[in-house]
């Protein structure tokens, strides 16, 4: 039972996407350090903060999204299944957010207005800007890049151009996933009285917008070869592979918008970009 419930609070708070948070933040740290650093509490403390608050937001986003996900029959969530209560979860995002903007404050004013404005709008995301089309979307998006600035900002107030470029491209990635996410959920948003994008221009135009912000994100990903950058083999055989993973869900949201295929979309875009996480922090060593 201990297990479950472990199991059931790590697929609740979805706690792969933190990791990937604190990975982003380690690597963009070391980019802005130059390869002048050591693995102390220093380079690892500014991402406590997010991580926290990485957590809360899924946790708080499933909170409000009950009655959604319900009407979806979505009993992979631990909050329909009853695998957990709504009122421990609201606790423990209330907590989560706490000690996340705290931790955030002791990092320095440009992550801290970072954090706080990031767990503020992770709490209006499900009430609020989920219900204005693509504002939504785009919102989410920019939280994928947002790891890779705040790293930035804890060791200088200067965004490089390195950091730049992997921001565009998390943000264009994200953006493709999250229009699939959105045509996922049309049953239930419609049910729940919520309005998103593909109710507006319908799942074709939907999918031609996600197939462009993806082709967006594959182009950027390229941007180091056109600056003074130096590239090794690993970073163009993994961004080769993560690019790939990116274009059959373009290929095969293109051709189905069945829910099975748009599962396994969401899956492969997930896994574009852990592996293009990976290539990109090949270029910090």
């Amino acid at each position: 039972m201990e297990c479950e419930t472990l199991r059931d609070w790590w697929r609740l708070a979805r706690a792969e996407h933190a990791l990937m948070v604190f990975f982003a933040i380690i690597v963009s740290e070391i980019i802005v350090l130059k390869g002048s650093f050591s693995l102390d509490s220093s380079l690892f403390f500014p991402a406590l903060g997010p991580i926290l608050i990485t957590l809360a937001s899924f946790i708080i986003n499933d909170y409000f999204d009950y009655p959604t996900d319900k009407a979806n029959k979505r009993v992979d969530r631990p909050l329909v299944s009853g695998g957990i209560k709504r009122q421990d979860a609201l606790v423990a995002s209330i907590l989560l957010f706490f000690f996340g903007i705290l931790s955030s404050f002791f990092v320095n004013a440009y992550c801290f207005l970072l954090a706080f404005s990031y767990a503020f709008l992770s709490v209006i995301y499900t009430p609020v800007l989920k219900r204005i089309p693509a504002a939504g979307n785009a919102f989410v998006a920019t939280t994928y890049p947002i790891s890779f600035l705040y790293g930035n900002f804890a060791e200088s107030n200067t965004v490089l151009l390195l950091v730049t470029i992997f921001s565009i491209t998390a943000f264009f990635a994200g953006l493709g996933r999250e229009f699939l996410n959105t045509l996922r959920d049309v049953r239930g948003d419609r049910k729940s009285g919520i309005s998103t994008l593909p109710m507006i221009i319908g799942a074709k135009r939907t999918v031609l917008f996600s197939s462009v912000a993806f082709g967006l994100a594959v182009f950027a990903s390229w941007l180091p070869i056109v600056f003074p950058f130096k590239l090794n083999l690993f970073f163009i055989l993994v961004m080769a592979v993560a690019d790939t993973f990116f274009l059959m869900v373009v290929f095969k949201s293109m051709r189905d918008h069945s829910l099975k295929t748009l599962r396994e979309c969401r899956n492969l875009s997930l896994l574009g970009m852990v592996v293009g996480l990976l290539a990109f922090a090949s270029l910090a060593f």
